[in-house]
């Protein structure tokens, strides 16, 4: 009986000194660190993926920064008919007007509608991750 007290003692010692561990903040932050790593491998292949799909609908259309690029592909709903104040927001109304021009005689494929809303679903999930980086970033 002696023994089983004794085990007991150790394994409520040991519980407690585990649950401590993991209380700590640190561990946590250590965690949030490789989840911040994850999140942009991730936004990076998406962004990669996305550009290669995009160039089959819209080739004309310049990549220099692909967070612009990510949130001017969320602004045209189709290539031959480009908000062009709408998308100035994001590229400036230089790039903006030239890519209206463009988009009207685009070599680029026709796709349907379900196409070219895949492709913005997937710029939205990027930007919904870019933007859980930055809160997880605040947050650490």
């Amino acid at each position: 009986m002696k023994k089983k007290s004794l085990r007991e003692k150790f394994l409520r010692k040991t519980k407690k000194r585990v649950k401590e561990e993991l209380s700590s903040r640190d561990m946590l932050l250590g965690h949030c660190a490789k989840m911040l790593e994850g999140i942009d491998e991730a936004m990076h292949i998406l962004t990669e993926k996305l550009e290669d799909a995009y160039r089959i609908y819209f080739p004309e259309f310049p990549v220099r920064d692909r967070e612009k690029f990510v949130k001017a592909v969320l602004k045209i709903d189709n290539k031959k008919e480009i908000d062009e104040a709408l998308l100035s927001e994001v590229v400036g109304k230089s790039l903006a007007k030239a890519l209206v021009e463009q988009g009207k005689s685009s070599i680029g494929a026709d796709l349907e509608r379900k196409d070219v809303t895949m492709l913005r679903e997937t710029a939205q999930k990027i930007e919904l991750l870019r933007e859980l980086k930055e809160k997880m970033v605040r947050y650490t």
